[in-house]
């Protein structure tokens, strides 16, 4: 799949184009999607779609957390339960081993594995520029799609 093509759907979505740095590989855009307003980066070496990484606001950790289960719950319901999941929710888990689970969100990490594409979330550190450095203004999660034959499509995988 070609990331203009790509970044065309997007702009006829309505969602924002942020500005592109000349000859760089990303196509970046701020709009809506799993219920949350987000940052959308389609990552094209030499044209060609590598990923899309949806990055969720920077928030509090138990926001993010919600917005976390928001997407994952989302996801579930296109995917189905997920290959790796280290979540207190472990949809689909023959066993909901203890050990699989991790009691800090923080270190939520759900992994999903289709014939088209695969789909990676987690939690990161939401850090802002100030000043010459960075702070750590709260938590964020982030989706990564990649391996993408065909992009993802709402209503089948």
């Amino acid at each position: 799949m070609r990331c203009r093509a790509s970044a065309r759907a997007s702009a006829r979505l309505g969602l924002d184009p942020l500005e592109k740095n000349p000859g760089s590989d990303v196509y970046a855009f701020r709009g809506r999607d799993f219920g949350r307003d987000l940052t959308l980066m389609y990552l094209c070496p030499k044209g060609a779609l590598f990923s899309g990484n949806y990055l969720f606001p920077i928030e509090q950790l138990e926001t993010a957390v919600t917005s976390y289960h928001n997407a994952y719950d989302l996801l579930v319901s296109i995917y189905g339960a997920p290959l790796f999941d280290n979540t207190q929710w472990q949809v689909g888990a023959k066993t909901k081993d203890p050990r699989n689970v991790n009691a800090d969100p923080r270190k939520y990490m759900t992994y999903w594995k289709t014939s088209r594409l695969n789909v990676n979330m987690a939690m990161t550190r939401g850090y802002e520029p100030e000043g010459r450095g960075w702070r750590l203004r709260g938590w964020r999660g982030f989706l990564v799609l990649s391996g993408i034959k065909k992009f993802p499509d709402r209503r089948s995988d």
